[in-house]
């Protein structure tokens, strides 16, 4: 079978002499592997078409074990967010989270309609680099349907507020500050960062990424999320790594 379908390039590996092994979200049949034959040839028309972070149509056949890309059109290729480190690095974060989070296979408009939401969003400016991916990274867990309970403890029930508060990973949740007092060793956190979590799994993007947050409870922000996905997963993204690593030491 052969069709056409708008799909985003998440990663690729070399194969053979040159082919090329890509990872894509199609925008109606969700996340799926491709190959694309004799790409990396110099004169080749998929050439650049199958780069990471390439959006276009695609002519797609069903193969024995994945697509078979034959033909491309380029939409865009976000050539702004290449050319910043922060707009780079948070893409690349984005497209391990869409990689983890969805199931091959599985269609799922909201994720692919997210992920160009972003990608534009970076493409415009990288001055929010930081809350498109903490944004983001809410979104995944309220398409998921795994977005934890900030509002009230996971344990007793409580609505009763602190200036700090703790987390139940394994109860999916938020802690009161008498529940919390028996978590020894668990890191605390401002309970303003858990306004900014509400606001990234309630707003859509754009109105989020005109709100100014502190940036200790951006950041603080980010760590909860990260916490909650590294849980879910079981495992942490090598992306999420390098970009602390790179960008965070880098503002300090």
């Amino acid at each position: 079978m052969r069709f056409n379908a708008k799909a985003i390039i998440l990663r690729g590996m070399n194969y053979g002499e040159s082919d090329r092994i890509i990872r894509i979200l199609v925008e109606n049949r969700g996340k799926a592997s491709a190959i694309a034959k004799g790409a990396r040839k110099e004169k080749s028309k998929l050439r650049e078409a199958v780069e990471p972070l390439t959006l276009g149509m695609y002519q797609l056949n069903t193969g024995r074990n994945m697509y078979i890309i034959s033909q491309a059109d380029i939409i865009d290729t976000f050539p702004a967010i290449k050319d910043s480190l922060e707009s780079l690095m948070t893409s690349i974060f984005l497209s391990e989270l869409v990689d983890e989070f969805m199931e091959e296979g599985n269609p799922d408009i909201s994720t692919f309609e997210l992920f160009i939401s972003a990608m534009n969003s970076l493409e415009a400016t990288n001055a929010k680099w930081e809350q498109t991916a903490v944004y983001f990274e809410v979104q995944l867990h309220v398409i998921n349907g795994i977005f934890p309970d900030l509002h009230q403890c996971v344990l007793c029930g409580s609505t009763k507020s602190a200036a700090d508060i703790k987390l139940d990973l394994e109860n999916g949740g938020a802690l009161c500050s008498v529940c919390s007092a028996h978590q020894t060793g668990e890191e605390s956190y401002p309970m303003n960062s858990l306004f900014i979590l509400d606001m990234a799994s309630e707003l859509p993007l754009d109105k989020f990424l005109q709100m100014e947050f502190d940036e200790n409870n951006l950041n603080a922000a980010g760590r909860i999320i990260s916490r909650f996905t590294s849980h879910y997963l079981c495992k942490q993204l090598k992306s999420r790594a390098i970009m602390d690593s790179t960008l965070k030491n880098r503002q300090s």
